[in-house]
C-alpha cells in the first residue's frame, strides 16, 4: 500500500485497499486461506478535498460566450445561471420538465435525491434568461395544427 501512495491517489489506494480487503475475506469465507493477510491492516486515510468553485471571474467569461441571440446561446446561458445560481445537481436539472419552472414565482421545483421534489428559488436574472431561451424555443417550434391536404 505504501508504495501505491507513492505514486497514486490517497482515493486511489483506499479503494484498491477495499477491494483488495473484500477479496481476501471472501478467501477465508470460502476456506482458500485460513486467515486474513489484510485483518490487521488499517485503511489508508483519504483526506476531504473541497469542490472546486467557479470564481465571478470565469463565471462572466463562461457567460460571455452565450453573447448571442441564437437559441443554443440562450439556452446555455439560462442552464449555466440556473447551475450557478441555485447550486441544484446535473441530474437535478436534466429531470426538469416545462411545468417544473414558474418563473412568476421565481422557483423551480426538482427532483432530488431520494426522489423528493424541493422548491429551489431563481434570482432575476436566471429567471430573465430561462424565459428568453423558452421563449425563443417556443418560436422556433413548427406551429401544430390541421394539415392541408388538398392538392
Amino acid at each position: 500500500m505504501e508504495n501505491l501512495l507513492e505514486k497514486r491517489s490517497a482515493a486511489t489506494a483506499s479503494l484498491r485497499f477495499r477491494a483488495l480487503q473484500q477479496f481476501f475475506r471472501w478467501l477465508v469465507d470460502d476456506e482458500h486461506l485460513e486467515t486474513d493477510p489484510m485483518a490487521k491492516m488499517k485503511v489508508p486515510f483519504v483526506p476531504v478535498q473541497p469542490v472546486p468553485i467557479l470564481t465571478e471571474a470565469d463565471l462572466k467569461a463562461l457567460l460571455a460566450t452565450c453573447r448571442s441571440k441564437a437559441f443554443e446561446d440562450r439556452r446555455d446561458e439560462a442552464i449555466i445561471r440556473l447551475l450557478a445560481d441555485t447550486g441544484m445537481r446535473r441530474g437535478e436539472l436534466l429531470g426538469m420538465a416545462c411545468e417544473d419552472v414558474d418563473l412568476d414565482m421565481g422557483v423551480v421545483t426538482v427532483l432530488g435525491k431520494g426522489r423528493r421534489r424541493r422548491q429551489v428559488p431563481v434570482g432575476a436574472k436566471t429567471a430573465r434568461a430561462m424565459d428568453r431561451a423558452t421563449t425563443t424555443c417556443v418560436l422556433r417550434r413548427p406551429m401544430a395544427g390541421p394539415q392541408s391536404t388538398s392538392g
